[in-house]
């Protein structure tokens, strides 16, 4: 939590992908209750945005289209990302499409989360492996974003890690 008189340190943005129906605008919504969401009948078309407080910390999450056809939107706003939260649906092979945001314009691979989403009805196990030649996640956290078990604390702390947190551990965490 904030101190009192504390002013928040705007600690960069972090981009928020994954493929089309994962739940990255049902992430951003939940942890950011002023999100903006650019949507048409109710699918997200161009982006979501949000500003998260954590701590001193204030977090620009931006959410990326996640089919192939945006691609110079992707691309654009993955642009001087700090870092990224990949949203994977539990039991799906990891969308090389997302893989690459991973490295915008060709540049060397965004530290990054990966958030497990567990979907009503799901809970097999099943949760992530990197594509191969990606390094695997900081941390892999399981939650539903559908359901009360977010494990949205967990995803908040992470995210600081990816800032640069004073004394965020960075090896690979499995929260959940």
């Amino acid at each position: 939590m904030q101190r009192a008189g504390e002013e928040p340190v705007a600690a960069g943005k972090l981009i928020v992908v994954g493929p089309g129906e994962a739940g990255k605008s049902t992430l951003i919504a939940r942890l950011s209750a002023d999100a903006v969401n650019l949507a048409v009948n109710g699918r997200t078309v161009a982006m979501d945005h949000g500003l998260v407080r954590h701590g001193a910390l204030t977090i620009s999450l931006v959410g990326v289209p996640g089919q192939a056809r945006f691609a110079p939107v992707r691309e654009a706003l993955a642009q001087r990302a700090a870092g990224a939260i990949w949203v994977h649906p539990e039991g799906e092979v990891p969308d090389p499409h997302t893989a690459a945001l991973l490295c915008p314009g060709g540049g060397p691979p965004l530290p990054y989360v990966v958030y497990v989403n567990q979907r009503s009805g799901s809970g097999d196990g099943t949760g992530f492996a990197p594509p191969e030649g990606l390094a695997p996640p900081r941390r892999l956290i399981h939650g539903s974003l559908v359901e009360r078990q977010a494990n949205l604390a967990a995803l908040l702390d992470a995210a600081a890690e990816l800032l640069g947190a004073p004394g965020a551990p960075r090896e690979e965490e499995v929260i959940g």
